[in-house]
C-alpha cells in the first residue's frame, strides 16, 4: 500500500518520537473521514507519554521538551505538536491542518477510512518505528498494569510476554497470574504451512487459532486439550479471564496487540487438527454498544463531572467548540453528553458516536438535550486577523510580525489601548485601518478621530458643557457614546490623537472611572451613568460594551508623561520600528474587507478574574506566578502591581490561549513589555538594581522585554535617569 510505504519512509528520519505518536493519537480519535479536533489529538498525544511515565519508562531524550511532559500545559504541547510533527507531515502531504476549525486530519485522498486493514497496518508501522526508537531509552517492555489497557497494535516480542508469564518464550499461549490478576496472552503468527492461523473476516474480528500440540517420534502433531495452556483458553470465558491476542504476519516480526477476545468453541480442520475459534469482544473498537444505565447513574456522572472535570484546563470552553452542537441540561447547568455517558458507562468517548446516538440514549432515560446556540456570524478570529493584516499591508503600512494580533488581544482584554512611538510611524492611521477592516468607517460614523488639544483642563471639551445660553453642547465623545448605545451589535472605535498633548488625568479621569465601573447585568455589560450637567436625553449615558478607545502617544518636549492610574488601565504598545524599504505592492493594493464584523469579535468577556477562573485555575496559577516573581523585584521600590494589572494580564493570556494567535511565551513577553515596564522610571540607585534583576528574569524567554529593559538600563547609565519612553 503506497500510503503505508510513505509513512514508513518518513518515520525513518526520526529525531524524536513525535511523528509516530502524532499519527497514533490522530488514529485513536479521528472520525470516519480521518478528521479530529486538534485538542483531542493533543490530549491523546500527552496521555501516550504519561502512560510511559507511569510505567517507569523514559518518555523522550533529555534534551527534548516532551522529556518534561508533566510540566507542560496542553497549549504548550499543542505548539510542540504543530511546530514539529504536524508541520513536517503536512509538508510531505500526509496530514492536513485546518487552523480555522482547529482540525487535524489525514490526507483523505491517500487513505480509505473504510479499510480497517489499512488503518491497522498504519498503527503497526508507527509502533514498529517507536519500538526501534525506544530501544536505547528503555524499549516498550510491557508491564502487567499496561497489559490491562493496551491500545490497538501495541508491539511486543515473545520475550516480553515470556517475562510476564514466566513461561518459555517459544510458547504461543501464556497464562499469567500476578498479585491476584489473571489473564491469558495468545501470540499468533498468521499463515504457516500445516497450521495456518488466520483471520476469518475482513474486519479482523474472528480468529482461527490452532491449539498447542506435541510432535511425536513420527513427526505427527498430537493435540491434547487438557494441557494447561489449551485449558486456559477454553476456561477463560467461563472464569471471566481476559484473553489478550497479539498477532504477527510472519516469524521475525514484532507481535502487535489485536485486542481482547472471547473463546467461542473448538473445531477441527479437514486433517483433524484442532483450532480455537476466537471472537473479538464487542466486535471492534468503533462499533462498541452502550449498556443500559439508570437515571441515578447519569446523575452520579454529572456530579463527577462537576467535581473532577469541569475545572480542568482542557475542559475550559467546551461549549464554544465548533464540534459541540448539543449539551445535556440539568438543574441550570450544561454538560457534554458524550463525556457524561462515558463516565456513567465506563466506555471511552472514542468508542461511540456523539450527536443523535448520544442524545437519544440520554433522552430515553429522561434527560433534556438542548441545541447550543451557534450564531451565524460566529467568525473565526484567526481568519479575520489574517485578512486584517493583508488589508492593512495593501494600504502601504507594514508592521512587525504579530503586531495586529497583539493589538487585537489588547483591545479584547480592555477597551483602552495606547499606541506610543515617534511621530510619523502610522499610529493614527493604524487605528483607522483596523477600524475600517471591521467595517467601522468615518462615513458610517463608527470610527471617529478626536484630536486632543493642549488646553484641555477638564472633560468639558471631550464630553460636553453648558454654554452661556444654558444649552448643552455635546462633546465629540458624547456623540459617539449616543450612537454606540443605539447600535449595540457593532463596534465603535475612537482614536484620541496625541492624547498626551494635555494632561490625561485632567480631561480623561472621569471617563476612566466610568470605564472601571463596568459590571455584568445579566448577560450584558453596563457601567455607572455618565452624569453631565445640563445633558438631557431619553436614554441614559454610560460606557457601552461596543466602545473602544485608542490613544496615540508622542513623547517629546510638547507632551506630558502618564501617571500609574492611566498606565494600569491600558496596554501600552510601542510602535517605533518602521520598514521604509518595503514599498506597497500594486497587485495587492486593491485588497478589501467586505464583511461588517459584529461586536462579539472585540467584546470584552471578562471584567474581573472571577469571570474566567472556573476551568482555568491551573493555567491562571502558572501565569500569576510569573507576576508574583516580577512583584518580588518591583516591591522594594514601590512599583509592584495590583489586582487590576493581574486581571488584565490574565485576560490577554487567556484570549491568546483560546485563539492560538501567539506563542505562549511571546504573549507573556508582550504583557511584561506593555503592562510592567511602562511603570518604571526614575533616577534612584534602586531603579538601576530593578532593571538589572528584570533583565536576568527575562533571559531568553522574554526577548522583547529584555531588549527594552536593557535600553532603559543603558539610558540610566548615560543620563542618570530612565523611563520606558524613548
Amino acid at each position: 500500500m503506497e500510503i503505508i510505504n510513505e509513512f514508513d519512509k518518513n518515520f525513518r528520519s526520526r529525531q524524536t518520537s513525535y511523528k509516530m505518536v502524532t499519527v497514533l493519537s490522530l488514529l485513536e480519535v479521528c472520525d470516519n473521514e480521518g478528521k479530529a479536533p486538534i485538542n483531542k489529538v493533543v490530549e491523546k498525544f500527552k496521555s501516550f507519554y504519561l502512560r510511559r511515565l507511569e510505567a517507569g519508562k523514559k518518555v523522550e531524550k533529555e534534551d527534548k521538551k516532551i522529556f518534561k511532559i508533566t510540566e507542560l500545559s496542553l497549549e504548550e504541547i499543542k505548539n510542540i505538536l504543530l511546530d514539529n510533527p504536524v508541520h513536517y507531515l503536512r509538508e510531505k502531504g500526509l496530514l492536513t491542518y485546518d487552523k480555522h476549525n482547529r482540525e487535524l486530519s489525514f490526507n483523505q485522498e491517500l487513505i480509505d477510512f473504510s479499510e480497517t486493514q489499512t488503518l491497522n497496518e498504519l498503527r503497526r508501522v508507527a509502533y514498529r518505528h517507536l519500538f526501534d526508537y525506544y530501544k536505547d531509552l528503555g524499549g516498550l517492555q510491557i508491564t502487567i498494569d499496561e497489559l490491562k489497557g493496551l491500545p490497538p497494535e501495541y508491539p511486543a516480542t515473545a520475550n516480553d510476554i515470556a517475562l510476564l508469564s514466566g513461561h518459555n518464550r517459544v510458547k504461543g499461549i501464556h497464562p499469567i497470574e500476578s498479585n491476584g490478576f489473571k489473564a491469558v496472552v495468545v501470540l499468533c503468527t498468521l499463515g504457516g504451512e500445516n497450521y495456518p492461523n488466520q483471520w476469518l473476516d475482513e474486519e479482523e474480528n474472528v480468529l482461527k487459532y490452532y491449539a498447542e500440540a506435541r510432535t511425536d517420534e513420527d513427526g505427527v502433531k498430537k493435540f491434547n486439550l487438557e494441557t494447561k495452556s489449551n485449558k486456559s483458553i477454553i476456561n477463560s470465558k467461563e472464569e471471566g479471564v481476559p484473553l489478550y491476542v497479539f498477532v504477527r504476519r510472519k516469524k521475525g516480526e514484532l507481535f502487535h496487540f489485536s485486542g481482547e477476545f472471547e473463546f467461542q468453541k473448538t473445531e477441527k480442520d479437514e486433517n483433524g487438527n484442532i483450532y480455537f475459534l476466537l471472537n473479538k469482544k464487542n466486535g471492534g473498537v468503533k462499533s462498541m454498544g452502550l449498556p443500559e444505565v439508570s437515571a441515578d447513574k447519569i446523575i452520579e456522572a454529572l456530579k463527577i463531572f462537576d467535581e473532577e472535570y469541569r475545572n480542568l484546563e482542557n475542559w475550559w470552553g467546551w461549549m464554544d467548540s465548533p464540534q459541540q452542537k448539543f449539551a445535556l441540561e440539568y438543574e441550570g447547568k450544561y454538560y457534554p453528553p458524550k463525556m457524561i455517558i462515558s463516565l456513567a458507562t465506563g466506555i471511552s468517548r472514542d468508542n461511540f458516536s456523539g450527536g443523535k446516538q448520544s442524545n437519544n440514549y440520554l433522552q430515553n432515560i429522561g434527560f433534556k438535550i438542548v441545541e447550543l446556540d451557534k450564531q451565524e456570524n460566529n467568525y473565526e478570529v484567526e481568519e479575520i486577523i489574517e485578512d486584517m493584516e493583508k488589508y492593512i499591508e495593501s494600504k502601504g503600512f507594514i508592521f512587525e510580525p504579530n503586531f495586529i494580533r497583539n493589538f487585537f488581544l489588547s483591545l479584547k482584554s480592555k477597551p483602552l489601548v495606547m499606541l506610543a512611538g515617534i511621530s510619523g510611524t502610522g499610529k493614527s492611521k493604524l487605528v483607522e485601518l483596523f477600524a475600517n477592516g471591521l467595517g467601522a468607517t468615518r462615513e458610517n460614523q463608527r470610527f471617529t478621530i478626536i484630536p486632543v488639544q493642549p488646553d484641555w483642563n477638564d472633560s468639558a471639551d471631550l464630553l460636553g458643557y453648558l454654554n452661556l445660553q444654558n444649552e448643552f453642547i455635546r462633546g465629540p465623545l458624547t456623540e459617539v457614546l449616543e450612537k454606540a448605545i443605539n447600535d449595540p451589535d457593532y463596534p465603535y472605535i475612537v482614536c484620541l490623537d496625541e492624547m498626551n498633548l494635555a494632561r490625561v488625568e485632567y480631561y480623561f479621569s472621569d471617563f476612566l472611572s466610568i470605564m472601571e465601573s463596568r459590571r455584568w447585568e445579566g448577560v450584558s455589560i453596563s457601567s455607572a451613568p455618565i452624569n453631565l450637567k445640563g445633558y438631557s436625553s431619553e436614554s441614559e449615558l454610560y460606557f457601552p460594551a461596543n466602545l473602544y478607545v485608542v490613544g496615540t502617544v508622542n513623547m517629546d518636549e510638547t507632551t506630558h508623561t502618564f501617571s500609574r492610574k492611566v498606565l494600569d488601565r491600558a496596554n501600552t504598545i510601542e510602535l517605533s520600528h518602521v520598514q521604509l524599504s518595503k514599498l506597497p505592492n500594486k497587485e495587492t493594493s486593491e485588497h478589501q474587507i467586505s464583511v461588517n464584523i459584529e461586536n462579539s469579535f472585540l467584546a470584552n468577556e471578562y471584567l474581573t478574574l472571577l469571570d474566567c477562573v472556573e476551568g482555568n485555575e491551573d493555567f491562571l496559577k502558572r501565569k500569576v506566578s510569573i507576576l508574583e516573581e516580577i512583584n518580588e523585584i518591583l516591591e522594594p521600590v514601590g512599583l509592584h502591581v495590583g489586582y487590576r494589572v493581574r486581571d488584565e494580564f490574565c485576560f490577554f493570556l487567556l484570549y491568546n490561549q483560546r485563539f492560538s494567535l501567539l506563542h505562549e511565551n511571546d504573549a507573556v513577553d508582550l504583557q511584561i513589555l506593555q503592562k510592567i515596564l511602562p511603570r518604571i522610571q526614575g533616577s534612584s540607585f534602586s531603579i538601576e538594581e530593578v532593571l538589572d534583576k528584570l533583565i536576568d528574569f527575562c533571559g531568553n524567554d522574554y526577548k522583547l522585554s529584555r531588549k527594552k529593559a536593557e535600553f532603559m538600563r543603558g539610558r540610566y547609565s548615560n543620563d542618570g535617569f530612565t523611563s520606558f519612553w524613548a
